[in-house]
């Protein structure tokens, strides 16, 4: 079971890494025309991602506002 933590630690410090991308504004990792992709079976891994993007504008097929991003922060907040 270590093992699959350990995987999943890397997969979410992978995706952290693309905060790097200063232009990165739209994402898309659960595209319903190319079948399941195993990051987005990760337990909240859309909260992981607009807490390292803030600034995307648009995640999978949702639009992105800051309403979104502050109401995330309130609720990492309160961990």
């Amino acid at each position: 079971m270590v093992c699959c933590y350990y995987s999943f630690f890397l997969v979410f410090q992978e995706l952290a890494n693309l905060s790097r991308l200063p232009n990165l504004k739209d994402l898309a990792l659960n595209d319903p025309l190319y079948g399941p992709n195993p990051v987005c079976l990760l337990s909240n891994y859309a909260i992981h991602v607009l807490y390292h993007i803030p600034r995307l504008q648009r995640l999978d097929t949702d639009d992105v506002s800051q309403k979104h991003i502050k109401i995330l922060a309130e609720v990492i907040q309160t961990f």
